[in-house]
């Protein structure tokens, strides 16, 4: 599985934590001297460091070993900068090894310098350092690093990679004058590159060498609901392929997404068959399930429960992506995520019921691209299952080879079956079934599948002060988030719920907090009540003024940046509000606002006030679609959240008799 940056960094701390002065060799190699004396734009004041040189040199053997020498440089800007001042080269114990590894510092002013042998450290990386093969050689100079000062590295790792397969990300965040990255192959090789999120890049060839480049890549920088940045940084995919009758120790090569499907089948398949215990379970669990669907249900019930440990071995000779046997999980009780699907697969075989893997990334839905074959764009296995005739959910595709499959994730404890979680919904993934598998498209919940209805019921009083209560219904992710909110323990949630009242009503208190949490049909309820001494405001001694919304929805929309230059990922949901407000006596109503109707690509607003027997009615629906808004069209998206933001602020205006 792809090793993340959040990794590397906490191993760096490791090191920050044994740092000793550093060395004194002067040694510094002409690459890293020729970066730190290039002169550098202007870069204002948000820009923390610049990366001066990322360059990553590849050469594969013909016995398919592969060695990459790295050169890394980056000038620190501003004190926060000095975090980029590490290094962090992994390998797997079993197939790989760091043969070097250096580091050097130039001051703003003084001499360049290496640092001392003893400040590079050998770490374990995972949930549990002592067991796993993943391992980092590390080096970390933070504190050596004033604004000013530049930072070098030079790495050489050589591993036995179980893919004729690579990937190159031009940048980490930072803004990058020159990103290189170049492969030699042996004569007679051949390699297919994708590039992702940038115009294609060509190559320059050199003898059995090609190169890729791009220079000043600017800062990336966090933009509401924007995507992971690992899905829009310019990456480089490659492929390469042996010569025709050239014998390697190298793994499959994939061309297509059903070699990948067929390489993951032999390594699953073996693994989900049942013993007589777990065929034992499965009927001792299933007893008084009367449909398929019953049995589906109580059995990925049970999977969810079985506790998530990950200790991962084996990894450079296909370890990382093939599960234990389904007998020995449950057996010990335990087990990563393909562990748990492949559980639950053996368990559903036992009860006459097929199932399939699924490959997929979860964290953002743009991250996996279509157009290159390899089993190294996901970071997590979920199910697929056959879907029993007659049942029906969001979470279910209709696959052209396969029929239709209920996707369901065994490893997420607050996502009920029938539904899939936001994080993994419109993603492509690999549903793994040998010849008939394939990429395929994750469905994506519909907006009333995730939505948020609320009642209100409450009395003004004519000093301005505000009673009532609610009544919340959620269902889809939106319960899912107050799932997960209510497992941190009652006090936390409490806070959080305070928080998102009086977000809305300003100087509210609460009390009588009472949640219920229905994840057999995936719904929460909440009910509470409120009160605020300062709620309406009084004005001239005459007039009262308040927002007849009373509560904001639960997250509006966050779009108030002028311009945008990343693409606006919104996810479906839906909110649904009545209020109703007994009116304070002796006021009459001398401003209402407006109806309100608003129909646009991303989603629609409707808002009604009336008042009837000193009783204000005011409803409000929100209906945003899951889509992905390109930068074209973000001034109409920002129109759009601008309405709704001015049409929920609208207030009604009382007057005393």
């Amino acid at each position: 599985m792809k090793i993340y940056i959040a990794l590397l960094l906490a191993a760096s701390a490791l090191v920050a934590a044994a740092a000793t002065p550093a060395g004194t060799q002067d040694d510094t190699p002409d690459w890293l001297r020729s970066a730190a004396a290039a002169k550098l734009p202007a870069y204002d004041g948000k820009t923390p460091a610049v990366v001066l040189l990322r360059a990553s040199d590849v050469t594969v053997e013909e016995t398919g070993r592969i060695v990459t020498v790295e050169r890394f440089a980056v000038r620190v800007l501003s004190r926060a900068g000095a975090s980029s001042a590490h290094a962090a080269k992994v390998y797997l114990r079993d197939t790989g090894k760091v043969r070097d590894l250096r580091a050097w510092v130039i001051p703003p002013s003084g001499e360049p310098r290496r640092l001392a042998k003893e400040r590079y450290l050998d770490v374990g990386i995972g949930e549990d350092a002592l067991y796993e093969d993943i391992r980092a050689r590390v080096i970390d100079a933070e504190k050596d690093c004033d604004p000013g000062a530049v930072f070098g590295y030079e790495s050489v790792v050589e591993e036995k990679s179980i893919f004729t397969q690579l990937d190159w990300e031009f940048d980490d965040r930072l803004p990058t004058r020159v990103s290189r990255f170049s492969l030699t192959l042996p004569a007679g090789w051949s390699a297919r590159a994708v590039t992702m999120n940038h115009d294609p890049i060509k190559p320059v060839e050199t003898n059995n060498t090609q190169t890729w480049e791009l220079r000043d890549l600017p800062l990336f920088e966090d933009e509401p609901a924007s995507p992971a940045y690992e899905s829009v940084r310019p990456r480089l995919a490659l492929s390469f392929f042996p010569a025709t009758g050239a014998s390697t120790n190298l793994g499959p090569s994939f061309a297509r997404w059903e070699d990948v499907s067929r390489w993951l089948s032999e390594l699953h398949d073996p693994q989900s068959s049942p013993d007589d215990a777990i065929a034992a379970k499965v009927r001792s669990l299933t007893a008084g399930a009367t449909t398929p669907v019953e049995k589906i249900r109580v059995l990925a019930d049970y999977v969810k429960g079985i506790r998530y440990v990950s200790i991962q071995t084996g990894l450079g000779r296909g370890g990382g992506y093939k599960p234990h046997p389904a007998a020995l999980v449950f057996a010990k009780s335990y087990g990563d995520c393909k562990d748990k699907a492949n559980l639950l697969r053996a368990m559903l075989k036992a009860a006459g019921i097929e199932s399939f893997p699924v490959s997929i990334f979860s964290g953002d839905p743009l991250f996996v691209r279509e157009d290159w074959p390899t089993p190294q764009q996901f970071n997590h296995c979920i199910l697929a299952i056959r879907a029993p005739d007659g049942y029906d959910s969001d979470a279910v595709i209709d696959d052209r080879k396969l029929g239709r499959l209920i996707v369901f994730d065994p490893t997420d404890p607050y996502t009920p079956f029938g539904e899939l979680p936001v994080h993994e919904q419109n993603s492509f993934a690999l549903i793994v079934a040998g010849e008939n598998g394939g990429i395929q498209r994750m469905p994506s919940a519909r907006p009333d599948a995730n939505s948020t209805t609320r009642k209100i019921e409450a009395v003004v009083e004519a000093d301005g002060s505000l009673k009532g209560s609610l009544h919340e219904d959620l269902t889809g992710w939106t319960a899912v988030v107050q799932r997960a909110y209510r497992q941190r323990g009652e006090q936390e949630y409490r806070k959080r719920v305070e928080t998102r009242v009086t977000y809305g009503i300003r100087n509210a208190a609460i009390e009588n907090l009472k949640a219920a949490d229905s994840p057999g049909d995936g719904r929460f309820q909440v009910d509470l009540q409120f009160s605020s001494r300062g709620f309406a405001q009084i004005m001239q001694g005459r007039l009262m003024v308040f927002r007849p919304s009373i509560l904001q929805p639960v997250d509006p929309l966050p779009f108030t940046e002028t311009k945008r230059s990343w693409p606006a990922v919104m996810n479906a949901r839906s909110w649904r509000d009545t209020v109703r407000v007994q009116l304070p006596p002796g006021f009459d109503v001398d401003e209402m606002p407006d109806p309100s109707d608003l129909v646009t690509p991303f989603g629609t607003y409707q808002s009604r006030a009336t008042v009837d027997g000193g009783v204000l009615t005011f409803t409000r629906t929100l209906v945003l679609k899951s889509m992905v808004v390109p930068v074209a069209d973000y001034p109409a998206l920002k129109a759009f959240s601008d309405r709704v933001g001015g049409e929920d602020q609208a207030p009604i205006v009382l007057a005393k008799k």
